[in-house]
């Protein structure tokens, strides 16, 4: 625990050690805890590396000086002097119970806070699958975010927060609604499956239902429309209207459920904004006019490489990657 702390402290853990050290943290005891925090503070060195030597020195200076005067009020008492070490000692000695004290109080006040509130999220690239307390399996894609509240969950409704895309299997149950707060609407459930996507800064949101039935509701204009299966609610985030389009097949909008990126007759700006989001990685387009050919096929969320492929031959562009930066132009 102790070379996890430090590696922790120092950005040294990989991806695997953190999330093993998330999982250790969530199963060890409160008293556990509070006994490793403890060896932390007690053992851990001072860094004076960003602190200047003449700024060191007039401090020193300063408590010699409040020393010497209060020397001076016992005569028989010889001046006494400290060496720099021993000032940051002491300094140490009267600053660590403090720093344990209100850490300990923030560590405390942040556990009531995660009691208040459960939290999952992926970053890019990732994916996550979890089951709620009432058995709804919600599957979220990449960069997306749900919250609720435990202790009010499953009692009147069932609500969450949520930002990203997933794909809902919601349990049914009416005498308790399932109810989803996004970026711009509301959603309200009994029992369906329906793939969400609600993106902050995106200029819509959509929501295709497979199966079951749900309620849509705009935020900004309480605009409601009621989908049956097979059909894609898309809101306008500037102004909150929804437009409905119907029947469409489940499989583009769960492809991602697959690890592909399936489109229909796609631009290819729409192309290369997904691919930034799948992988996070940023791409450069450097051509004299953009390539105006419509892409209807599939790409991986799984093989950066080999979607590129696929888009250098489709289009006819040399492709050259430089870590996270990839340039598209014209051959």
């Amino acid at each position: 625990m102790k070379e996890t702390d430090y590696k922790y402290r120092n950005d040294l853990l990989s991806s695997e050690e953190l999330r093993e050290a998330r999982e250790k943290v969530n199963m060890a005891s409160d008293e556990a805890l509070e006994e490793v925090m403890r060896e932390v503070w007690m053992n851990e060195e001072f860094d004076t590396a960003g602190v200047e030597e003449a700024s060191l020195q007039r401090m020193k200076a300063r408590i010699d000086a409040r020393i010497d005067q209060s020397d001076n009020l016992q005569v028989a008492a010889p001046v006494r002097r400290f060496s720099l070490a021993k000032v940051l000692r002491i300094a140490a000695a009267v600053l660590l119970p403090l720093l344990m004290l209100t850490t300990w109080y923030f560590y405390q006040e942040s556990r009531v806070v995660e009691a208040e509130q459960m939290v999952v999220s992926t970053g890019r690239g990732e994916k996550a699958h979890i089951t709620l307390p009432d058995g709804t399996s919600v599957s979220l894609n990449a960069d997306s975010k749900l919250s609720y509240v435990p202790h009010l969950y499953n009692k009147e409704e069932r609500h969450i927060s949520f930002s990203g895309e997933a794909y809902f299997k919601v349990t049914k149950d009416k005498e308790r609604p399932f109810r989803i707060d996004g970026d711009g609407l509301e959603v309200e459930v009994l029992g369906t499956a329906f793939n969400l996507r609600v993106r902050p800064g995106k200029p819509t949101s959509e929501l295709y239902l497979a199966e079951g039935s749900v309620r849509l509701t705009s935020s900004k204009t309480a605009e409601e429309v009621v989908l049956a299966p097979k059909h894609r609610a898309i809101i306008d985030c500037s102004n909150g209207h929804i437009t409905v389009v119907g029947e469409e097949d489940a499989d583009a909008a769960t492809a991602w459920l697959r690890n592909e990126m399936v489109f229909k007759d796609a631009a290819f700006p729409r192309i290369v904004e997904q691919l930034e989001e799948v992988y996070g990685v940023h791409i450069d387009y450097r051509g004299s006019k953009t390539p105006e050919d419509l892409f209807t096929g599939t790409l991986f969320t799984t093989d950066l490489m080999e979607s590129l492929k696929i888009l250098e031959k489709t289009y006819n562009l040399n492709v050259d990657i430089q870590g996270k930066e990839i340039v598209l132009s014209q051959q």
